[in-house]
């Protein structure tokens, strides 16, 4: 899972798969399976691989 923010400024949570190939988004607001790169999202945080934990995904200066 991964929570993102969406073009609108509205949070949204949207299944992330990893592959060998690429990250691939799943999401209910289409049918099209997206690599994570060629959505409209700024990624906010997803769940650890190996630890549930949340991982952050916004670099912090």
């Amino acid at each position: 899972m991964a929570v993102v923010v969406d073009q609108d400024g509205m949070g949204h949570a949207v299944l992330l798969v990893r592959t060998t190939l690429s990250d691939l988004v799943f999401d209910n607001r289409t049918p099209a399976v997206l690599a994570w790169s060629d959505t409209s999202y700024w990624f906010i945080k997803r769940e650890g691989q190996d630890d549930p934990a949340w991982a952050n995904l916004l670099e912090t200066s």
